[in-house]
């Protein structure tokens, strides 16, 4: 079975930086394990590293692992597909989401509620990604 591409938002990210338990963590652990491939940006990158020096500095040894260990394979939309993209969702969201297409990710895991998970069935129908919190991608997938 292929193993199935899911673009990771800063906000699994930081969860999963956070916290060596629970679902964000278990996503990182399937893919160190092969059975996932995850895939982040730059844009992710630096939001989750902004959100660490202010909230949880002693965090960022972490982050540096993760992205050393090659457990993520690293995706920057063109400016194209994100002013694509943010004529139909939110400015904010689109370089998020045009990561999942860049990446040609089947899944884009995501906390936020209000700005992505509201707009997933949006985001299924024009894109064919499935945007979902870690742990129902996990079950979906694993």
């Amino acid at each position: 079975m292929a193993r199935s591409s899911v673009f990771v938002d800063s906000s699994v990210l930081f969860s999963a930086l956070l916290s060596n338990r629970g679902t964000a963590r278990d996503m990182i652990n399937s893919a160190i394990e092969g059975r996932l491939s995850l895939c982040l940006s730059d844009f992710a990158i630096n939001e989750v590293r902004k959100n660490l020096d202010l909230k949880a500095p002693g965090v960022i040894p972490i982050l540096d692992t993760f992205l050393s260990a090659d457990i993520f394979r690293i995706i920057d939309p063109s400016p194209e597909i994100v002013d694509d993209v943010a004529r139909t969702f939110a400015q904010k969201d689109a370089p998020i989401i045009a990561g999942a297409i860049a990446g040609q990710c089947t899944h884009l895991a995501t906390y936020d509620r209000v700005h992505l998970l509201s707009q997933s069935d949006r985001i299924l129908q024009l894109h064919g990604i499935v945007t979902a919190p870690p742990d129902q991608i996990l079950a979906m997938l694993l």
